[in-house]
């Protein structure tokens, strides 16, 4: 849904200011997914890696409960998840806190590719959402994103999940 499509729904009383926050912050964060799954340069560096590594990230975000269909609320609860055990609180900037999240998934491989793309969902995740909440929307971006990524790759034949 558009932004203005939710405007006028609050406006009409159809939903609440709420609801129309909630919304646009899920809608923020499916955007800034879709410009990372999109993203060339992750599509170069995912097409590089063996299908063992590619698999071993897809099921380190299965884990998590984390795949294209997870709704955003979902994946925000699990990154809040995390953060309230790996975030130090001497971190100072977002980019240090999404950076720390990661780092709290699986074996380091999802942290150390995604790392290069924290600007990309973070200052997207700034505008018009609480501060303390941009890097948990980042986050949750770049998982999504990655989890979409991943599974155009098996879409496009480059790699094949075991069945499971």
């Amino acid at each position: 849904m558009n932004k203005e499509y939710l405007r006028m729904q609050k406006l009409a009383g159809v939903i609440t200011e709420g609801q129309y926050k909630e919304k646009l912050e899920e809608s923020k964060i499916e955007n800034i997914a879709d410009k990372v799954a999109d993203n060339p340069k992750l599509d170069q560096i995912l097409s590089k890696l063996s299908p063992e590594k590619l698999e071993k990230m897809s099921n380190e975000l299965k884990q998590l409960g984390i795949t294209p269909e997870t709704s955003n609320n979902k994946i925000v609860d699990k990154v809040e998840d995390i953060e309230d055990k790996t975030i130090d609180e001497n971190e100072k900037s977002t980019k240090e806190k999404v950076a720390s999240v990661l780092s709290g998934i699986g074996s380091g491989l999802i942290r150390s590719l995604l790392v290069p793309f924290i600007p990309l969902a973070i200052g997207p995740a700034i505008g018009g959402v609480a501060a303390g909440f941009a890097a948990t929307a980042g986050t949750a971006a770049l998982l999504k994103g990655l989890a979409k990524a991943l599974d155009k790759k098996v879409d496009s034949g480059g790699y094949k999940p075991t069945p499971g």
